[in-house]
């Protein structure tokens, strides 16, 4: 597994924060590598903390560090020199820390960069990008065995994405609850909270089979043959023990 690299700079920051905020650490630096050091407490299974490294001039936005319960089990913990897409840059004009907090509290002790050129920063940074997206795949599926949820997690063409992709598809704080990771099963939520709006399921009370494609319906190219158009044939139909097509 390649490793990260050593950020020889750094900030002591020591800030608690407990809801979504935007700080400025930064006096210009051209970064070539950030990570972070704190701890974080959820206060609920629906829990959700990111610190994304942000150019505000520029718009452009980088995950820092990603959590929630299905990747982190422990409700309080510490987490050291974390940089999911910031480990190597080419050269990032940094001006905030953005936090998007949701039931959960963050202390952030340590601000680390580096000022050192790679060549190969991309390369490097698409690298580290697999080794984390696979040790997160593999928590959130201890997870989904131990809830006895029937759906498995694995890298997709979305888990593949940048933050900043996943943020237009969904939204600027999207919880997913890893649905980007899905590869097959029957997904689903186990959580004692309320899911928010955005991620309700779109469910039908109720809908009657039989009409699917028009099956019931003469004019169909998918009719069965049911004149009685119970979307089956009925018994006196069939001869001699077969279906009638």
């Amino acid at each position: 597994m390649l490793k990260t690299m050593i950020l020889p700079m750094s900030s002591t920051l020591g800030k608690v924060f407990t809801n979504d905020a935007v700080i400025h650490p930064f006096n210009g630096q051209i970064l070539h590598g950030a990570a972070v050091t704190g701890t974080v407490s959820f206060n609920s299974d629906t829990s959700l903390v990111r610190i994304i490294l942000v150019d505000t001039l520029t718009s452009n936005e980088l995950l820092l560090y990603e959590t929630y319960p299905m990747i982190d089990t422990l409700w309080s913990f510490a987490f050291t020199t974390k940089c999911d897409e910031t480990c190597f840059l080419s050269g990032f004009s940094a001006n905030a820390l953005k936090f998007q907090i949701n039931s959960a509290t963050v202390y952030l002790g340590q601000l680390a960069w580096s000022g050192t050129t790679r060549a190969n920063a991309t390369e490097l940074q698409a690298q580290v990008k697999v080794n984390i997206e696979t040790l997160k795949i593999g928590k959130i599926n201890t997870y989904i065995k131990n809830k006895g949820m029937i759906w498995k997690a694995g890298l997709t063409n979305i888990s593949d994405l940048s933050y900043s992709n996943k943020k237009v598809l969904w939204g600027e704080k999207c919880h997913t609850y890893g649905f980007e990771y899905y590869v097959g099963g029957i997904f689903e939520v186990k959580t004692t909270d309320p899911l928010p709006k955005s991620f309700a399921y779109d469910q039908v009370e109720s809908f009657d089979w039989r009409n699917r494609h028009g099956a019931n319906s003469p004019g169909s190219l998918y009719w069965d043959g049911d004149i009685d158009s119970s979307g089956w044939m009925t018994p006196p139909r069939c001869q001699n023990g077969c279906l009638v097509l």
